[in-house]
């Protein structure tokens, strides 16, 4: 149980980032 939590805070972290960088993105573009 311990490995899939850690799993799924990773994959959360990672969706986390995407978000945060393509926020960044367009904020540069407009």
């Amino acid at each position: 149980m311990v490995a899939t939590r850690r799993l799924l805070l990773r994959k959360l972290k990672g969706v986390t980032f995407r978000i945060l960088i393509k926020r960044s993105i367009l904020f540069l573009l407009i």
